[in-house]
């Protein structure tokens, strides 16, 4: 996986919402992470199709977390997983850059780091290039059917 992913998806607290669903059994624990593997494919493959390509090296940098099963601080259960990319230009392509030098903030699931870095001279002043944002975008309705799917699958005890 990525240092720092661009995108988290996460369901911290399943346990909570399967009790309030009526006791629905770990079927639909089961289903959202298997929704959430294939979502995360679809989403990746979309990315992947919109990414701007001078040297492939940004189309290659994106790697997809896999959605593991996760205990949070207070015990609840859920999935996590993501697709992200550590290459420091790739939020430059996605946002555009005016020349502005200043401290990054990179955002991971670790928390925050702020590092100064050199921005290439070819990429001091670049008009934005958006692919990331227009391919969730894209997949939101695919997405939101998938995990529908799923949750309606649980509620009748099948398997998504």
């Amino acid at each position: 996986m990525a240092e720092h992913p661009f995108l988290v998806i996460s369901v911290p607290n399943a346990d909570a919402v399967i009790k309030q669903l009526g006791g629905i059994n770990d079927q639909l624990v089961r289903n959202m992470g298997e929704a959430m593997k294939s979502s995360e494919a679809d989403l990746f493959k979309e990315e992947n199709d919109r990414v701007p390509v001078k040297t492939g090296t940004l189309r290659r940098s994106w790697s997809l977390k896999i959605p593991q099963k996760i205990a949070g601080p207070s015990g609840t259960v859920g999935y996590e997983g993501g697709i992200g990319t550590n290459l420091v230009y790739a939020p430059i392509v996605e946002f555009g850059f005016n020349g502005t030098v200043r401290a990054h903030t990179r955002h991971s699931a670790f928390g925050r780091q702020t590092k100064p870095f050199t921005v290439p001279a070819h990429h001091r002043t670049q008009r934005p290039r958006p692919y990331a944002l227009p391919a969730l975008a894209a997949a939101t309705p695919t997405i939101r059917q998938r995990h529908a799917d799923a949750m309606a699958a649980a509620a009748e005890g099948k398997d998504y």
